[in-house]
């Protein structure tokens, strides 16, 4: 418990320099291991590549029938010294010619080649046997012996520098270390101060750092000021939501109200007049009811309170029911409505809950309908694809232009506002096709061109 009390009484800059100073001292110590074992193999590999060397160019000199042996002697001579040995030896292993006086020669070998390390009396010795060929038959063997005192005595001034090298870097860097922590983290005061001013009231103010800092504290700032935009965004859409709610119900109240008080102002009503004002009034109470449903729903969705009741059903023949409900809506307008599937012979068994996907499906086809001209055809297609199932229900209306493909999901947009009223549309058909097909993990994509039509693609997972 009191471990803990004391590393929270550690200060962040504190800790990080600690941190900074582990992962550096393992990072040293492994390199500086790398680096003595890495020179140590290079220092031996060229002693063993100098030994082959002489030892092939001894027994060069030595490949002819009927050597003198003063020869012999001679080349011993040249290479007998503190640092170095040579011996001769006959075929069977029994040493003709060399020095037993360093303990590294001996008087018999065994095998016909070796390279070996071997600790002397003061220091290590690199051997090496070759045989020494005469007419292509063995005629003995030449041993030749380098002592490796130079490169022991490199490899210690390594581990000196090293040694002394190692806590000298790690000191300097702490200071470095800790001077750059406490320079980074003052920023975060800044942050901290600024944050406190920010209210729900005044959500459009953002932390400033002065620079367009892209590291870890500028990347902070950035995110706080991305979850602030949003947040304001968020309070945004929501007075505008109200705003355009007490809108969408004001104009059928308004209505309503006119056709009371134009029936109430007439001393006298015919029965005609009164059923075409019920009638009006009818149109508009069904009219608020249904977006007050959508709403309910939206609401709902947004505090995850609506459940996804999944199951397996015949996405093919749900298609085809919605075809036969909107065919009287349809031929109104003297529109076809068009099923094609990619492969007519696989069955499109989707899991997914029942009823919001015919409600999606029927608030697309709606939507097609409303917009196509009349004489039209409204193409609603089914593909099987590896991990999704493709539906696109295509149009051949006016379009929509570029600038409002973007905006088409968000709740009470309209690309014409006084069409859209007229043919009965809320505003909010398209922003719960989104939310049903996200509520699925799926996504959906709209794409027209002005005077060509629009398609609305929705990809479902199997």
């Amino acid at each position: 418990m009191k471990n803990r009390d004391v590393y929270k009484r550690i200060s962040l800059k504190s800790i990080l320099t600690i941190w900074y100073m582990l992962i550096l001292l393992l990072v040293l110590t492994i390199f500086s291991l790398f680096l003595y074992f890495h020179m140590k193999s290079e220092l031996y590999q060229e002693v063993a590549s100098f030994l082959q060397i002489e030892v092939a160019s001894i027994n060069n000199e030595l490949k002819e029938e009927n050597i003198e042996e003063q020869q012999f002697v001679d080349l011993f001579k040249n290479f007998n010294n503190k640092y170095s040995t040579l011996a001769f030896y006959s075929e069977s292993g029994r040493l003709l010619l060399g020095d037993l006086e360093n303990n590294i020669i001996k008087r018999k070998i065994t095998g016909s080649s070796f390279y070996k390390i071997v600790m002397g009396s003061e220091y290590k010795w690199a051997i090496i046997c070759k045989p020494r060929i005469v007419k292509g038959e063995i005629a003995g063997y030449t041993v030749l012996a380098r002592a490796l005192m130079h490169e022991e005595k490199t490899l210690k001034k390594l581990l000196a520098i090293i040694f002394f090298g190692l806590p000298l870097t790690l000191l300097i860097a702490s200071g470095g270390g800790y001077f750059l922590a406490r320079q980074a983290l003052l920023p975060i005061d800044k942050i901290s101060h600024t944050a406190r001013k920010i209210s729900h009231s005044n959500l459009s103010r953002r932390i400033e750092m002065g620079t367009a800092n892209n590291d870890e504290i500028g990347r902070l700032s950035n995110t706080l000021n991305e979850l602030l935009a949003r947040l304001d965004k968020a309070f945004y859409r929501q007075k505008q939501f109200t705003a355009d709610a007490s809108h969408e119900l004001r104009t059928p109240i308004a209505v309503i109200r006119a056709q009371v008080e134009e029936v109430l102002d007439k001393r006298k009503v015919t029965n005609e007049e009164y059923h075409e004002v019920l009638i009006a009034i009818k149109k508009q109470v069904e009219h608020m009811g249904n977006l007050v449903s959508q709403m309910l729903m939206l609401s709902r969705a947004d505090d995850n309170q609506t459940n996804i009741e999944k199951e397996s059903f015949d996405l093919d023949f749900l298609i085809s029911v919605l075809i036969e409900e909107m065919h009287s809506i349809a031929q109104s307008k003297n529109i076809v409505l068009k099923k094609e599937l990619a492969n007519a012979n696989e069955p499109l068994i989707i899991e997914a809950d029942m009823s919001l996907i015919t409600q999606l499906l029927l608030n697309l086809i709606d939507n097609a309908i409303k917009y196509s001209y009349s004489d039209g055809i409204v193409i609603i297609k089914a593909n099987m694809m590896s991990k999704y199932v493709k539906i696109d229900v295509i149009d051949q209306g006016p379009g929509i232009s570029a600038e409002h493909l973007q905006n088409i999901f968000e709740r009470f947009y309209r690309v014409d506002k006084s069409r859209s009223r007229k043919e009965g549309g809320s505003g909010l058909g398209l922003s719960i096709c989104r939310w049903i097909v996200e509520a699925h993990n799926g996504k959906i994509t709209v794409d027209s061109q002005v005077g060509k039509g629009t398609s609305f693609s929705v990809y479902l997972p199997k």
